[in-house]
């Protein structure tokens, strides 16, 4: 009797134990995973998905400059990600829409680039960021795209300030300052630890690709601008130095 009591006693497994211990099982697998692995499927067919949209752009672009009003492409729809494959490790407190919106945007962002011809890169899930570093004539400009929910945070490093005699820096700083008032859609500034001058744009999430392809390439002029118009003048050539190396650690980074 005892041990029916006993059975009798116990308590069935509820629903929330079940989702509980899915929640448990599901985080732990998701430390162990790589959510932008470029070998992963779903990560690929999210970024082919982008490059097969800015075609079908393409194509009902021709539509209707052949067709006048008329096109036979149909509008596609919003880029869907899978829940169940998100796994952002870099900021814990985002919650989970935020991550959903952040994969969608590391995939548009990669497929937008490789639309430009950009095939030399680096992603790091852990910060969501995609490492590009720039060329120059013959020199490698580090440059890192941040992508968030709603901006595409681009920084260059154009200068490494402690290659530069400290009495230069006033005038150029001077000069970077006269630059961010004349020129438009370009910016430069120093980093809190002062270690390097850099050039920055902010891309809203949500641009097309000739939108999205006109800030990016901001950047490419404001390094030009800096190296014709104040580098050349101020600074002694064999200071003026790539600031991307590879096998250099990546506290160069700023984010």
């Amino acid at each position: 009797m005892s041990k029916k009591k006993k059975a009798q006693s116990k308590k069935p497994k509820s629903d929330s134990d079940d989702k509980s211990k899915q929640k448990k099982t599901q985080s732990k697998d998701s430390e162990n995973e790589d959510s932008y692995n470029l070998t992963d499927e779903n990560y690929k067919k999210e970024v082919d998905a982008v490059l097969a949209e800015l075609q079908a752009e393409a194509e009902s672009k021709k539509s209707e400059e052949d067709m006048g009003d008329y096109t036979f492409t149909e509008k596609q729809e919003d880029l869907q990600t899978n829940e169940e494959q998100i796994n952002l490790e870099y900021n814990k407190l985002t919650d989970e829409e935020e991550r959903i919106k952040i994969k969608s945007n590391m995939a548009k962002a990669h497929a937008y680039l490789k639309a430009m011809g950009i095939e030399d890169l680096e992603i790091d899930s852990r910060k969501n960021i995609i490492i590009v570093p720039f060329e120059y004539e013959d020199l490698q400009f580090l440059s890192h795209i941040i992508v968030g929910g709603d901006w595409y945070i681009v920084k260059a490093s154009i200068l490494e300030l402690e290659s530069i005699p400290k009495q230069l820096s006033a005038q150029i700083f001077f000069e970077l300052l006269k630059a961010n008032f004349i020129l438009n859609n370009v910016v430069y500034s120093i980093d809190p630890e002062a270690k390097s001058i850099w050039t920055e744009a902010d891309i809203p999430a949500d641009l097309d690709f000739e939108h999205f392809k006109l800030q990016y390439l901001s950047i490419v002029f404001a390094i030009d601008f800096f190296i014709k118009n104040i580098a050349k003048q101020l600074v002694p050539s064999s200071k003026i130095q790539s600031t991307f190396r590879p096998g250099k650690d990546d506290h160069q980074l700023y984010i």
